[in-house]
């Protein structure tokens, strides 16, 4: 058997953290992913997804509303009735591994002390070898 789902897409919220009573363990995490089709961009599917563990820790830390990431797990479905007595199916990705799909759009700071590099333009000439 061979269960593995590979999505990219953007979360739709900010994920949603549960944890033991106590606060000491982050037990799972719960956010949206809106993902388009690839034949027609402008139609979107949602869909739910939940990490656990060191996952969970990762998501809260790292991911928030609107980021674009790839998501891989497994997909896992439920049915129920709810109050009203209708059946209702679901579907959740169990992620086990997220990957940033944005590049980082943080401008460096001019008093950031970590920073060596400086703005070159095409006027600064021949005496750089790599604009020749």
């Amino acid at each position: 058997m061979f269960n593995k789902v590979i999505m990219m897409g953007r979360l739709t919220h900010d994920p949603k953290i549960y944890q033991k009573e106590d606060g000491s363990t982050k037990i799972s995490a719960s956010y949206s992913l809106a993902v388009q089709r690839s034949y027609d961009r402008r139609q979107v599917d949602f869909f739910r997804c939940a990490a656990f563990g060191k996952s969970a820790e990762f998501v809260e830390k790292y991911l928030k509303k609107g980021m674009k990431i790839l998501v891989e797990g497994s997909m896992y479905t439920d049915a129920y009735t709810n109050d009203e007595g209708q059946n209702v199916r679901t579907a959740t990705i169990y992620v086990n591994r997220h990957i940033f799909c944005d590049s980082r759009k943080e401008e460096p700071s001019p008093d950031n002390a970590d920073s060596d590099f400086q703005d070159i333009s095409d006027s600064d000439g021949p005496d750089l070898p790599f604009l020749e």
